[in-house]
């Protein structure tokens, strides 16, 4: 028992250690690609730093500070040339190592510290500078998405749009979504996989009306209105009673097991039981349990072959129900949002989709309250690190893949046309380039300060919000059964239960 607290601490440290490592690299990649290119373009650089607040460790090599800051969750390269006010305001002027940058016209500096003389730079190259961060980020989102697509195939499937159980009780049913229809499109939009079946009914979502969804049912479409539910825990909105159908891929055979004594292998995908199609890990569980200590006929895909085996259940006091001993595992029922796909451009297309639906829907919302249910939506950094966090432990090449999506994030997110942020000082160049004059030195700055004062405030709301969304999950949730099928949601924004998901034991 001791020794096994020791590996789960270990585990614990070690996947703490990895979560820091993949999130300072999404920062450092985009810093340094400010970095690279201002040194390229001739600015002059105060700071370079990861993270935010007093420094950890700190360095000067010439006329530029390297830093290391005591806040991870985050970074920046403190350019006077290109945001003399933007990060002085976040940061307290560097932690008051910087010098002052060159005053804006009309500044009054009578008995002030004279401030250094900086030269002007032309405005593409601070469009150029400031362009460069998010493009080190979708640099390293390829280079992850090759990484994704050279890794061997997982034990994870991706879900498509197919239905694999409806709740016969269920509204959705009553409504005459049946097990195997095919979603095609939910109000006017097409959708390609589960996730996405989840993102639309949950930005299209009306509660009074429900959904317009296409179906396709053998060789009929047919048009259904669907009523959905709030989620308030997962703090979404979604069509009830239904799951999708999942790849039922065997994680591991307990020994001595009816599944072992049959013949079942690791990797084995469960397709049919008793002649019938299963739907997923849970259909099989429910139908397992159903069925008792009777022989059953269990049709399995192995490589490319079809086999048929026979077993039957025994019984597990326990757990107190019949079972057959098989292990699915978290890794071997639905892919996450961000390992949907294998091509390199699908996945960044399917990452670049998720950001601007979501920006789409705050801006310009096309039904009722689609932007109110788009903010709910929104996480900050203490549920990204959660999030991460699972990643980790689920694996090299998942965290890796949520890495890719975190880059596209933060590479879109930059090029908001917001003051702070690198697509606002993209417009102020431009409109330095197209007015052929420097716009009004005082607003700029008025804009900067008002704007990163906003985005410390946004971040904070969003850290107090995650705070209380991760006590309500995680507070109130009863002891994990022993088992169970991975949550068919892999888009939430925090697994509902965290432990390792088991299906079948011995």
């Amino acid at each position: 028992m001791q020794t096994q607290s020791l590996l789960s601490l270990l585990e614990a440290v070690l996947s703490g250690i990895g979560v820091l490592f993949l999130f300072s690299l999404a920062v450092f990649i985009h810093e340094l690609g400010h970095f690279l290119a201002a040194r390229w373009m001739g600015l002059a650089i105060d700071a370079f730093s990861i993270g935010f607040g007093p420094a950890l460790w700190k360095r000067r090599v010439g006329a530029t500070e390297y830093r290391i800051g005591t806040i991870p969750f985050g970074g920046y390269v403190a350019l006077p040339q290109l945001d003399p006010t933007g990060m002085s305001t976040i940061q307290g002027e560097h932690g008051g190592d910087a010098a002052p940058a060159a005053p804006a016209p009309g500044d009054d500096h009578t008995g002030a510290e004279p401030a250094r003389l900086l030269k002007d730079i032309a405005p593409w190259r601070r469009i150029v500078v400031s362009v460069a961060g998010p493009v080190g980020n979708l640099l390293l989102a390829v280079v992850l998405a090759c990484i994704v697509f050279l890794a061997p195939e997982s034990g994870a499937g991706s879900a498509d749009t197919t239905v694999g159980t409806v709740e016969p009780a269920s509204r959705a049913f009553a409504a005459g979504l049946r097990p195997g229809d095919r979603f095609e499109s939910i109000s006017g939009n097409a959708v390609h996989n589960w996730n996405e079946v989840l993102a639309e009914s949950h930005f299209s979502g009306d509660v009074s009306n429900g959904l317009r969804v296409v179906v396709r049912r053998r060789d009929e479409r047919l048009a259904l209105q669907l009523p959905v539910t709030h989620d308030r825990e997962a703090r979404l909105v979604r069509i009830e009673g239904i799951a999708p159908r999942l790849p039922c891929r065997v994680g591991a055979v307990m020994t001595n097991s009816p599944a072992a004594q049959a013949g079942l292998l690791p990797q084995d995908e469960v397709r049919l039981l008793d002649g019938q199609p299963v739907a997923g890990p849970d259909d099989l569980i429910a139908r397992i349990t159903a069925k008792g200590a009777v022989p059953v006929r269990v049709g399995i895909r192995r490589g490319d072959r079809e086999i048929e085996v026979v077993m039957t259940p025994r019984f597990n006091a326990e757990v107190g129900r019949h079972l057959i001993g098989i292990d699915f595992g978290g890794r071997a029922a639905m892919a996450s949002q961000w390992m949907q796909y294998r091509k390199p451009w699908l996945q960044l297309r399917s990452d670049a989709v998720g950001v601007v639906r979501i920006l789409r829907a705050l801006v310009a919302p096309r039904t009722k309250g689609e932007a109110r249910r788009a903010a709910g939506s929104l996480s900050g950094p203490l549920v990204i690190v959660v999030m991460l966090w699972y990643q980790v432990r689920s694996g090299l090449i998942v965290a890796l893949a949520f890495l890719r999506f975190l880059c596209v994030n933060l590479a879109l997110l930059n090029l908001l046309p917001l003051p702070v942020l690198d697509g606002g000082h993209i417009v102020f160049a431009l409109y330095e380039t197209v007015a052929r004059r420097k716009p009004n030195a005082r607003l700029v700055n008025m804009l900067s300060n008002t704007f990163a004062v906003l985005l410390i405030g946004l971040m904070v709301l969003l850290l107090f919000r995650d705070a209380f969304s991760l006590k309500r999950i995680f507070g109130a949730r009863e002891p994990a059964a022993q088992e169970r099928a991975a949550p068919a949601d892999a888009s939430a924004p925090v697994p509902a239960d965290p432990a390792e998901p088991r299906d079948e034991a011995p």
